[in-house]
């Protein structure tokens, strides 16, 4: 960022408060996707929920959403609590439906 700031002036630095904006919201949420996808990774279980609805367009959308255990443990690592969490990780386009496999989402 200094290296950024410090640029001879007329080059781009592109800090429009608007480039910020969108850079700040896709860095944070790039990085608390990581953070949820790494506690699912790491719980003893979980189950996966989705759902299909159609958008306005008529566009098959899946959604998902994540419910998992988060075991909670003292000082000693003896378990004192399990939290069940549940995350939704958004709304992906359907590119098939097939009766046996269900919608698969586009990657």
């Amino acid at each position: 960022m200094h290296e950024l700031l410090n640029r001879p002036s007329g080059t781009a630095k592109y800090l429009s408060p608007k480039i910020q904006n969108e850079l700040l919201i896709e860095t944070l949420g790039n990085e608390l996707e990581a953070q949820l996808v790494d506690n699912i990774k790491n719980a003893p279980f979980y189950s996966i929920i989705t759902d299909t609805t159609q958008d306005i367009s008529k566009i098959d959308q899946l959604s998902q959403t994540f419910r998992y255990a988060e075991i909670i443990e003292d000082a000693n690592g003896r378990p004192t609590e399990i939290r069940v969490m549940e995350i939704f990780l958004g709304y992906f386009k359907c590119k098939l439906y097939l009766p046996c496999s269900r919608f698969l989402p586009y990657q």
